[in-house]
């Protein structure tokens, strides 16, 4: 069996072996990240179990935060990496994904607190007299 021997030259097989090193991490965190949000749609459900709800609530308002940050992180750290391999481009496709679906949870998040800041201050409430906004509807509808 005859040896074939070629110079390799050592720089173009280490940029090689670290860009190789940073596609296989990347994938291996989407696919961390893919777990992540699986399982947020997981503790959504575990909420509504009886006597699970409290662990369905803590771990559902942790991923509601933790998933975008690793999200974030996963782009900060792999964003300028070039490549054809199909698996960082499955990789990609996963996080692109979970970036759309857990912006959805986290606004909502948001935007119940706003609402609840909203209707608190002041102590007000739609049906209240004492809001400024609804106090004339209230007084004219019990007239």
């Amino acid at each position: 069996m005859p040896l074939l021997f070629c110079p390799i030259d050592p720089s173009a097989a280490e940029a090689a072996a670290e860009k190789m090193s940073r596609v296989n991490q990347a994938c291996s965190d989407a696919s961390f990240l893919r777990t992540m949000a699986v399982s947020l749609f997981a503790f959504l459900g575990i909420m509504f179990i009886p006597f699970m709800g409290l662990l369905g609530f803590c771990g559902y308002y942790f991923l509601v935060f933790a998933v975008p940050f690793m999200t974030i992180r996963w782009w900060i750290r792999f964003h300028a990496i070039q490549g054809d391999d199909s698996d960082f481009k499955r990789a990609k496709t996963t996080v692109i994904v979970i970036s759309a679906l857990c912006a959805l949870p986290l606004l909502h998040f948001i935007v119940s607190r706003f609402e609840v800041g909203l209707l608190q201050r002041g102590n007000c409430t739609k049906d209240s007299a004492q809001c400024p906004r609804f106090s004339a509807y209230a007084l004219q509808e019990f007239r």
